[in-house]
């Protein structure tokens, strides 16, 4: 993968169908699943018709309601945001799995909102429940090590990527968006944090889950409980 894509449809189709078979693979069809960031479905309705009880949480009612896959019965939508302090999700498990795919881990910009989200997966798994969320942070570092990680305008001047200068952090702009003038996001602009794995191990070992397992072809990376 070389590419970041929008927030629905965050992987290529090929890659897609990749994960989401590697998803399928580590979910029994009695297992409960509560899916962050859910969004339209990409994963949360595949495991749905499978049989899962899948516990969909969104903080946009009008994305979770796309398409109408949350009027599955086995599916029980909740609207708010992951890390507010009145949030419901982690209150109601426990959860056989958690996931959190797409763009969803990327927007967490601070340590304490990412040691917030390992918290409340650690309180609400089974005792051999998993946390499941993409390969970005070894991938796309690995890109920018070897020089290739994407900046500035694409090729085809429909995509730039602009970094917040001294953090891992940056905008990704589409169409009418792109601006070959800029040289760092906007103030008010959203980011996408890349996370190193040393981050995502220390975090989650302090909540009593494994550093993360790489499972390359489906991109995913998996969290146990210790």
């Amino acid at each position: 993968m070389s590419e970041v894509h929008d927030d629905q449809h965050p992987l290529d189709p090929t890659d897609h169908v990749a994960q989401l078979e590697g998803v399928l693979q580590r979910v029994s069809t009695s297992d409960r699943v509560v899916d962050l960031g859910a969004g339209l479905g990409r994963i949360g309705r595949p495991l749905a018709e499978r049989g899962c009880e899948v516990v969909a949480v969104d903080h946009d009612a009008a994305v979770l309601a796309g398409g109408g896959w949350v009027d599955h019965p086995s599916v029980r939508p909740i609207v708010e945001d992951m890390l507010a302090p009145e949030a419901t999700w982690h209150r109601e498990g426990p959860y056989d799995v958690a996931l959190c795919l797409g763009n969803t881990l990327a927007l967490l910009l601070a340590h304490h909102d990412l040691d917030r989200l390992f918290e409340r997966i650690a309180s609400c798994l089974t005792d051999s429940g998993v946390l499941l969320v993409d390969d970005f942070p070894l991938w796309a570092w690995e890109s920018v090590h070897a020089g290739d990680w994407p900046t500035g305008v694409s090729e085809d001047g429909q995509a730039q990527i602009l970094w917040l200068p001294g953090e891992p952090a940056f905008a990704f702009r589409t169409g009418d968006a792109v601006d070959p003038a800029a040289e760092v996001p906007d103030e008010d602009e959203r980011l996408l944090r890349l996370w190193s794995m040393s981050e995502l191990g220390h975090l989650s070992r302090n909540h009593g889950l494994s550093a993360p397992t790489h499972h390359p072809e489906p991109n995913l990376l998996q969290f146990d409980r210790l």
